[in-house]
């Protein structure tokens, strides 16, 4: 990476993380390590690899440039990737199962993000899931649930995007009938045309590879919009457009993302990209980028203390149209005094109970949920904080979004249904 003399106020990163993308574009280029630079620590370049989720490719480099870093620091890195390899060959025993199972049970589905994702890495292992997430069709959606129980998985909980499966010790199946869920005014995607789609095998479908490439660079976006990113989803954008960008139809592509409201967004991470793994120029944008994709910046820097800054930041990401300062904070608490996940449950939960009684177990439940929520320290901690969002912050917070090319009032909810 070759760093750029900044115009902002953000810190730069520090010399071990700029390290760590060294050896993330030695691993995509296939170049030999370079040596530790002078004076990083391995124990915070260790901890820049795992908060970054690259652990494992940093040591699949290490064993194939051997005495480059130093032995404790490779044997560590090693245990990380051992374990990747176990958890990868127990997911992929499991999810191939409930692919089959699927195909067999007449379910239309999708594998999404990391199912496909890792296939294009050297090898599975170095591209872990956290679960396995399958778009389903609407009509499928009870049968897919059913054929999960027959499987051994239990439904842990459910929305209006998505139900939640879990298998002991750690297999988590999400079913999505929406593309998206919703954060802030990002609400992309309420569902998907299936004749989008490509039939793979049965009952299931894949991507174009220009809608895979385009939900994978949305789905960045709305987790940047959370500060939920990391290092690995840039390096998923990298290596899709090494495997496929001669492939792309760049033109329909630009179009679809320009319609959805992320074109200017997904060209800076291009940028970015570039910028961190292939030498480019770099920009004052860009360095505020990477400043943010690691936790620099006041806005999504983790605190336990201080949430105010996280609070300004999803204020911003919630401004939409001309609504001003009160009627964004109104929305933003009666959404969370009404969450969507706990109004699906709830509505789930009162659905199974005789017809005349619903209100009253209704009002129960969310009476339940609100004392749960509300009467612990904590609730007051995050009130404060709330309050001290102030509409600076949120204002700066905006700003800084529109600088990296996020245009909230540009969202299209319904572009994804599209058909082609």
């Amino acid at each position: 990476m070759q760093t750029t003399t900044s115009q902002t106020d953000s810190p730069v990163i520090s010399v071990e993380e700029r390290y760590l993308l060294d050896v993330l574009s030695a691993f995509l280029d296939g170049r030999p390590l370079e040596p530790v630079p002078k004076g990083a620590s391995t124990n915070a370049f260790l901890r820049a690899a795992r908060e970054q989720r690259v652990s494992q490719i940093v040591a699949y480099m290490a064993l194939k440039n051997p005495g480059v870093l130093p032995p404790q620091l490779t044997a560590k890195l090693v245990d990380d990737l051992n374990r990747a390899v176990g958890i990868e060959v127990a997911q992929t025993a499991e999810f191939n199962a409930v692919n089959r199972a699927f195909v067999d049970a007449g379910v239309r589905f999708m594998p999404l993000k990391g199912f496909i994702m890792r296939d294009y890495y050297p090898e599975r292992y170095l591209r872990l899931v956290g679960d396995y997430d399958a778009l389903v069709e609407r009509e499928s959606f009870s049968r897919a649930g059913e054929v999960l129980t027959r499987l051994g998985f239990s439904r842990r909980t459910g929305d209006e995007h998505h139900d939640v499966y879990e298998k002991p010790p750690r297999l988590v199946v999400e079913l999505h009938f929406k593309l998206f869920d919703a954060y802030g005014a990002y609400r992309v995607g309420r569902s998907v045309a299936w004749n989008r789609l490509v039939p793979f095998e049965g009952t299931e479908f894949r991507f174009t590879k220009e809608d895979f490439y385009r939900f994978m660079v949305e789905h960045l976006l709305k987790h940047w919009l959370s500060s939920e990113e990391a290092v690995r989803d840039y390096l998923d954008v990298a290596i899709y457009l090494r495997k496929f960008g001669r492939e792309l139809n760049r033109a329909k592509l630009d179009a679809d993302l320009e319609s959805s409201g992320a074109l200017e967004f997904v060209k800076n991470v291009e940028r970015l990209v570039a910028y961190w793994f292939d030498g480019a120029p770099g920009s004052p944008t860009l360095d505020e980028m990477t400043s943010y994709a690691f936790r620099r910046l006041p806005i999504n820097r983790t605190s336990k203390t201080d949430r105010s800054e996280k609070y300004a930041a999803q204020l911003a990401a919630g401004a939409t149209g001309p609504s001003g300062a009160g009627s964004r904070r109104a929305r933003y608490v009666v959404e969370n005094l009404f969450p969507r996940r706990a109004a699906c449950e709830i509505d789930r939960r009162t659905a199974e109970t005789p017809r005349a009684l619903r209100p009253f177990y209704k009002l129960a439940l969310w009476a339940k949920f609100w004392f749960k929520r509300v009467f612990r320290v904590q609730f007051f901690v995050n009130a404060l904080a709330f309050a001290r969002a102030g509409n600076a912050k949120t204002d700066a917070t905006a700003e800084f979004q529109r600088r990296v090319g996020i245009a909230p009032e540009k969202f299209n909810a319904q572009d994804w249904t599209a058909e082609d």
